[in-house]
């Protein structure tokens, strides 16, 4: 479970770590769901993007190794996300997957081994 950082969202997973839901905190609603896969993964983590005025950017990491983006943004607004943001962050990196629907989920594979446990 995490907010954003200016308390607008909240998001959760599953017990099964299949489905991210997205709910605006004032409205007590739920405004954006998405499938982080079909095979079941523990979420380690969940994180918005740190901007305050634009926390539309969420980050999912998995006992799978992979690092999910989704973008809700693109969701609300049904437009297609480009992967600018992720190619810029691991520049000629074949581990970006471009060919996933929707368009507002990103996944970085083996970004850690699945082994590797989150520590606080």
């Amino acid at each position: 479970m995490a907010f954003s950082s200016n308390g607008m969202y909240l998001a959760t997973a599953s017990e099964k770590g299949t489905m991210i839901r997205v709910y605006i905190v004032a409205q007590a609603t739920k405004s954006h769901s998405f499938r982080r896969g079909a095979y079941p993964s523990t979420i380690y983590s969940l994180s918005f993007g740190p901007c305050i005025d634009r926390p539309d950017v969420l980050a999912a990491t998995s006992s799978s190794g992979s690092l999910h983006m989704f973008f809700l943004d693109a969701a609300r607004n049904g437009r297609n996300q480009t992967n600018k943001l992720l190619g810029s962050i691991i520049p000629g990196s074949k581990a970006i997957s471009d060919a996933l629907d929707p368009a507002n989920h990103h996944v970085i594979h083996n970004i850690a081994p699945a082994e590797t446990k989150r520590y606080i």
